[in-house]
């Protein structure tokens, strides 16, 4: 991506589809998505907000630094598939009219869905883990400063489920705030 602007902020736009299995990191000062679909069928999706100070930043897992740089997520949908994984981590995660999706319809296990560092905000957004096969949905792990789930009247949730045709077992989740 040549999107970051002097300041180091990455603006990426609309729709970036990953061939299934692939992994992407997007690792910056501060990220800022708006009307932005990132899909990594079966594959990982990370957003790395590092701040104003370098990191060391391995391409797996998490980021072992302090992070003080914030991801910012505006009517955006990130989304993987069967044993895919997506992980937040920064400084604080901002979601307003967002998605934040692992689902499975197979016997593999989805994959999880972590958010960690800083405050936390879910506004009118959703991080959900599902599964519609005979594998279980994936766990979804929140560790933060702060955390606040509102819907603003509409909706807000973190949660994990089995549909109408699914026969394995929701994810657990785990808050630590």
């Amino acid at each position: 991506f040549n999107n970051l602007d002097a300041s180091g902020v990455l603006d990426v736009g609309p729709t970036i589809e990953l061939k299934p299995g692939s992994k992407l990191n997007i690792v910056a000062g501060e990220v800022t998505l708006d009307s932005t679909t990132l899909s990594a069928p079966n594959g990982n999706l990370r957003l790395i907000a590092v701040g104003e100070k370098s990191a060391d930043v391995a391409l797996t897992g998490e980021v072992a630094a302090s992070l003080i740089g914030s991801i910012q997520a505006n009517a955006t949908s990130f989304s993987t598939t069967e044993g895919g994984s997506i992980l937040f981590q920064g400084g604080g995660t901002t979601l307003s009219a967002s998605s934040i999706t692992s689902t499975n319809a197979t016997s593999l296990v989805a994959g999880p869905i972590s958010v960690v560092g800083g405050d936390v905000v879910v506004g009118e957004s959703r991080i959900l883990t599902s599964t519609s096969g005979t594998g279980n949905a994936g766990d979804i792990e929140v560790r933060a400063q702060s955390l606040v789930v509102d819907g603003n009247g509409v909706f807000a949730a973190i949660d994990t489920e089995v549909t109408d045709t699914g026969s394995g077992r929701t994810g657990n989740i785990d808050i630590d705030v």
